[in-house]
């Protein structure tokens, strides 16, 4: 005995889901309630990226003139010790102030000569980003000392005091706390966004996978009542929507066509009653005058009387 399993062709039943969830995703995605939805996702999502942008946007201008008016203290703080010329004391003052560089609240120091030559601080050179001429910006340095040979790339921002042909000193903070905020809060944004519009997608298939059953519930209804079956009515599910009250509005409206065509099928039995006696009286007594061939007055009244027959069918008619 064949199985029922080998009656069906796997090729067919693998083939024709896939069509089918095709043919439905492309009428979800035509309908009115999806592009809509993706109308007023596209709409949020654009003001929304305006107003957490400027968010963002704030937020890092914030943190970065709190880091300059920090480093402005710092240097105002060694600017009168630079204007005596007592470089000695002015390096042991960067030595004390660096020395407790494994704190993060910690400048950032390096104290050079004028043939660019370290003198004290907490950087194991000069940045080669602050040139000759710089008055600061951003760098970036590294973990490396005598006491440690590991290098780990980090970014600060600083200050170059000028001091003339003794040297130079670089007064700066490091910037990486704010940049791991600034990247956090940027790939919290991102993921904000790519998670409303799957959401907002989503919530847009499924309104228009509801919408699109309720429009195919009318639609099929009134394939039905076109074929001739004036007694069906769009069904209600009970939610009081303005699909319901459509529905509500169609189905008295198909009461009303229905008590019309019931009406006027009253109304033709009755004419067709009203006008089938004349008729025959009228064929009846053209008969007979067709039969009568003696002549005279007798056919000639028949006819009379055929005549009126007919004006009185066409009174009927006029008053119809």
């Amino acid at each position: 005995m064949t199985a029922l399993s080998d009656t069906i062709a796997p090729s067919t039943v693998d083939g024709a889901l896939p069509k089918r969830l095709a043919a439905l995703t492309v009428r979800l995605l035509g309908t009115t309630a999806f592009r809509l939805t993706a109308v007023a996702v596209a709409a949020f999502v654009i003001m929304a990226a305006i107003v957490i942008g400027a968010l963002f946007w704030q937020t890092n201008t914030l943190l970065t003139r709190q880091v300059i008016e920090v480093i402005t203290q710092d240097v105002r703080a060694f600017e009168a010790l630079a204007r005596s010329g007592d470089m000695p004391a002015l390096a042991r003052v960067v030595a004390e102030r660096s020395s407790n560089s494994q704190s993060s609240s910690a400048p950032l120091l390096i104290l050079v000569d004028g043939r660019q030559q370290k003198l004290a601080g907490n950087l194991a050179q000069w940045p080669t980003a602050l040139g000759t001429g710089s008055s600061g910006g951003t760098f970036m340095y590294s973990d490396t000392s005598i006491t440690s040979v590991t290098s780990f790339a980090h970014s600060a921002v600083g200050i170059v005091l000028e001091l003339g042909n003794s040297g130079r000193l670089l007064v700066a903070r490091s910037i990486d706390e704010q940049r791991v905020l600034i990247k956090s809060m940027r790939w919290l944004f991102i993921g904000g966004f790519g998670l409303l519009s799957v959401t907002a997608l989503a919530g847009g298939l499924l309104a228009s996978r509801l919408m699109l059953t309720r429009i195919s519930s009318i639609t099929d209804t009134g394939a039905t009542i076109m074929s001739g079956d004036l007694s069906r009515r769009i069904p209600l599910n009970g939610s009081d929507d303005e699909f319901d009250h459509l529905a509500g509005s169609l189905n008295a409206m198909l009461e009303r066509i229905e008590q019309l065509m019931t009406g006027m099928r009253e109304v033709s039995d009755n004419i067709a009653h009203d006008l089938k006696t004349p008729l025959n009286r009228l064929r009846n007594r053209a008969e007979a005058a067709l039969r009568d061939t003696s002549g005279g007055e007798v056919p000639v009244r028949g006819l009379e009387r055929v005549i009126e027959d007919a004006d009185d069918l066409i009174k009927t008619f006029d008053a119809l």
